[in-house]
């Protein structure tokens, strides 16, 4: 037999021998890394990796590099506290990204995972990393700064944050995704210096404010302007957080600066940017580019996103995508006020719409008319699973309660969704809009102010403030109610202007000016 023959034969007989004196994990561990199926690798690693012996280690590294089994928040949660460190860290973040659901309990208490996903940032920062270590560092950040908001911690965590960009200099984009830092300080300069939203794409009105939140916001862009991204996945998330906060022409830069780099890997990134930003001229200059029967959708959703609405409407009957043509119809008709011809483009037999769009469409029909026709509708289609899932619970409940149905039946189903997703910044409004429907004044400030702590930027945040405006008058607090309802009106004009019109942000403007007027 020849000697590279022999190698495998002798490492089995080491490895069997090994695993006799030792339970077999070494040999467990080589049968995993040789298992050819991604799937089944993965799920050999993760038994090894929940043993507190060796090779564990190795097992968790090895995991960072395949496939988690489902469901594996719950075995990775006592290694991560165990054994501590950045890839327990990083592996249970991805499990739980993976197996997060908001129609179903969260897989874990996120307060702890944001406590876990701390300590190991802290401890992996006070250190050199390896090659190997560097990119899961970065991993981790992205998603600490992401946790922060959701747990209403980002003020708290700033300091930490300015003192590594700080200490990396010009090379802090390799610890900390530039997007992920980008939507960090622009939720801190709204959830925590006073919800004011990014009025200009080059958020100019931010250069010398007091607030770190929203100056270094501004010398963030600055910046990012003059650093390319380190891959493309760095500008797919820009461009997604840019299109998200209503900066459109700084997402076209950033797309189109991906394109000139790599003109065929990121031109369908450029024709989806175009499309979310409205810019109807551009398309037709694409046209050549994209197949015909799919060049026909991209025109008019382009028209219905720059507020074209009728001429979107226009081109929705030559679309040939049933499911396509109606959404774009049905978007085109709530933008406009057509909520009868909305209505029944939804209620139509044999429709080609998802249910759940369905389902949504209909709530909201029932909200923006006050018709509780629509609900009941909403109510058979969804059937038994408005009290299982958490989020058909929380929606049928709050609807409910701005409708004035049974209030302790939609409290119990807002409840119902709390308990899964204790953090949720919508979840605890509804909570708040439900005790004060209840009468418990202070109780709905309670949740009202753990749900402002934890709001994103976004023009529809116009409805949590003019619920708390509600709340601090019905306490007595005219300034307070003055002060929330006047941001409330804001944002709701800025709803207005940004959907060009929208039948919806005119509905919140005209609610919230009846109720600061009002106040006077």
């Amino acid at each position: 037999m020849k000697i590279p023959a022999m190698i495998p034969v002798f490492l089995a007989t080491v490895l069997t021998a090994s695993a006799a004196a030792g339970g077999g994990e070494a040999l467990s561990f080589f049968l995993a890394l040789r298992e050819s199926d991604p799937a089944k690798r993965g799920a050999a690693l993760l038994e090894s990796a929940e043993r507190d012996t060796y090779p564990a280690e190795l097992a968790l590294i090895h995991l960072t590099r395949n496939p988690l089994p489902p469901k594996s928040t719950a075995r990775l949660l006592p290694v991560a506290r165990r054994r501590g460190g950045l890839v327990p860290a990083v592996l249970l973040l991805r499990a739980y990204r993976d197996e997060d659901d908001f129609s179903a309990a969260a897989p874990m208490d996120l307060d702890e995972l944001f406590r876990l996903t701390r300590e190991a940032w802290r401890a992996a920062a006070a250190r050199e990393l390896t090659a190997f270590e560097a990119p899961l560092f970065r991993e981790l950040s992205g998603r600490l700064l992401e946790l922060a908001g959701e747990c209403g911690e980002s003020g708290a965590l700033c300091p930490e944050v300015e003192d590594l960009v700080l200490k990396r200099g010009k090379a802090w984009h390799r610890a900390i995704p530039p997007a992920a830092l980008l939507d960090y300080y622009y939720r801190l300069a709204f959830s925590a210096e006073g919800w004011e939203l990014l009025d200009k794409d080059d958020a100019g009105a931010w250069k010398d404010s007091p607030h770190p939140g929203r100056r270094n916001f501004f010398r963030l862009v600055q910046e990012l302007r003059n650093l390319p991204p380190a891959d493309a996945a760095d500008t797919e998330a820009l461009v997604g957080f840019f299109l998200a906060s209503g900066a459109r022409s700084a997402a076209m830069r950033a797309a189109a600066d991906l394109m000139r780099r790599h003109p065929k890997q990121a031109f369908a990134l450029f024709l989806y940017t175009a499309v979310e930003a409205g810019e109807v001229d551009l398309m037709e200059r694409v046209k050549p580019l994209v197949k015909p029967e799919f060049f026909l959708l991209y025109r008019a959703m382009a028209l219905k996103n720059a507020g074209k609405f009728q001429e979107a409407l226009i081109l929705a009957p030559r679309i040939a995508d049933p499911a396509a043509r109606d959404k774009l119809e049905l978007e085109c008709r709530m933008a406009t006020g057509d909520f009868e011809r909305a209505a029944e483009l939804v209620q139509k037999t044999g429709s080609p719409l998802a249910e759940r769009l369905r389902i949504f469409a209909l709530l909201e029909l029932a909200e923006s008319t006050g018709n509780v026709k629509y609900y009941r509708a909403a109510e058979q289609l969804a059937g038994p699973r408005i009290e299982t899932d958490a989020g058909w619970a929380n929606s049928f409940g709050y609807v409910a309660l701005l409708l004035g149905l049974d209030r302790e039946q939609a409290e119990r189903r807002i409840r119902f969704s709390l308990s899964c997703h204790p953090q949720n910044a919508s979840l605890l409004d509804s909570m708040a809009w439900a005790r004060y429907r209840a009468g418990d004044w202070n109780g709905a400030w309670k949740y009202m102010d753990m749900a402002l702590r934890r709001c994103r930027p976004q023009v529809e945040n116009c409805e949590e403030l003019e619920h708390a405006g509600a709340i601090r008058e019905a306490m007595g607090d005219r300034a307070g109610a003055k002060r929330y309802y006047t941001l409330a009106l804001k944002l709701a004009r800025e709803y207005e202007k940004r959907s060009f019109g929208h039948a919806r942000g005119k509905l919140h403007v005209r609610r919230i000016s009846a109720a600061l007027e009002k106040l006077k």
